[in-house]
Order: C-alpha cells, then structure tokens, then sequence
C-alpha cells in the first residue's frame, strides 16, 4: 500500500521539459508602487547558459539584483545549477554584498549546506520523499512546464528559508506583454506556496523567456537597463 501511494504522488507531479529553456541575458526593471505610481527602485539582470556537470547536460540560472531600500541598497547575487532535461536542482548558491549567505548541494534524496541566520551559519540538511525543485526559481520553472490554458501544476519544491512545500502554477490566461523588442503572446500564470502571497507571472508562449510579474505591489519587467557588474 505504502508503494502504491507513492506511486500515486509521484505521478501527479507534472512532467518539467528544461530543453524549452533557452540561453539568454536579460535585463529587467523592478519597480514598486505608490501613491504616485510606480516608482523604479532597482535593475536585475538573468543569464541563464547551458554546461556539463559530471557529465551531464544542466543550465546555469544567475540573476543580479541591485535595489534602493530606505534601509540601505540590495546588492544581492542568486546562482542555480539545474539538470536540463527537468530543472531538478544541482547547486545553488546567494551572496549579498558579496558575502555568501546560502550554499546548498542538492542530491535526488535531499539537500545538504549552510545559510546565514542572524549572523551564524546554520547547518541544513534537509530529505527528500520524492522528486523536488528548487522553491526560489519561479520564471524559468514555469517556462518548462506542459503550460496550457485554464491548467493547474503543483510542483514539490524546497526553500532554505521555510522548507518544504509545494509551489502552486495557475494558468489564468493570455496576454500581450510591452518588451524592447515589441508586444509579445505571454501565459499568465499565478503563483505561489502560500496562497496569501499570489504572484502574476508572464512566460513569453513563444520563447518560455519571463517577460515579468506583478506581486505585492511590485512590478518587474523587461528592459534595456541592466546592473552593473559588481
């Protein structure tokens, strides 16, 4: 009975194609808003490449943010190593202000490495009962999906900050999306792990690239201003 259920659960975990994901360099926006309208507070920029780790195909997901803060500037760095076949995660590893503060290792069964708590590093070691993703890559997770209109995916996922979970994709509808190049088709699709906290994402239909989100009063869209380069 206990294989059965398992069984059961691991079939309802949608199949993840990360040969959709493409190689890029990205710059986008990040704006917040108030009483005014939106207001620019910062630039990220994602490059995503493709690689060999043992031997196998993976992608290198790097964004750069650089964010105003009334308590001082972001400068915060997030590197994931991914399988390419399904975006199952290998590595990651976040530095702010050059200092790192999370460094994981990823294996099928768990996750293993130390983050930054308050100052002290804290030990994680986390297992895993079943196929799981990497909780902070949103956009290009999306990207790899089986997306189709009016569908719902939950995707098992870790966060080095909460844990496990699960991480909800809800696809809303269609929409064209302003970039620098011109309007293009996007999925819009809402997500999140805790539904009191929904983000709005929008997957370009013919690139999988993520053209931007809405959440909480924040907005991030594609631009031609990028960080510079610490």
């Amino acid at each position: 009975m206990i294989l059965l259920l398992s069984a059961l659960a691991a079939a309802t975990i949608p199949q993840l194609n990360g040969h959709l994901i493409r190689p890029s360099n990205a710059c986008y926006v990040i704006s917040r808003a108030t009483p005014d309208g939106l207001k620019q507070i910062g630039t990220m920029r994602q490059t995503v490449k493709r690689l060999k780790h043992g031997g196998a195909e993976a992608l290198e997901i790097a964004t750069h943010q650089q964010i105003s803060n009334p308590k001082g500037e972001i400068n915060l760095t997030d590197t994931y190593l991914v399988r390419r076949k399904d975006l199952r995660p290998i590595a990651y590893r976040s530095a702010m202000g050059g200092k790192p503060t999370v460094e994981l290792s990823f294996t099928e069964n768990g996750v293993t490495g130390t983050k930054q708590v308050k100052g002290e590093t804290v030990t994680v070691d986390q297992r895993f009962e079943r196929p799981t993703w990497d909780a902070n890559i949103w956009g290009s997770l999306m990207g790899a999906l089986p997306l189709k209109a009016g569908t719902s995916y939950s995707v098992p996922s870790f966060q080095y900050a909460d844990g496990l979970g699960e991480t909800t994709f809800k696809v809303v509808g269609e929409e064209m999306i302003d970039t620098p190049k011109g309007r293009e088709r996007a999925w819009v699709i809402d997500s999140h792990r805790d539904p009191a906290r929904v983000a709005r994402y929008f997957i370009s239909k013919k690139t999988r690239q993520e053209l931007g989100y809405q959440a909480m009063g924040f907005k991030q869209s594609l631009s031609n201003t990028c960080p510079k380069p610490v």
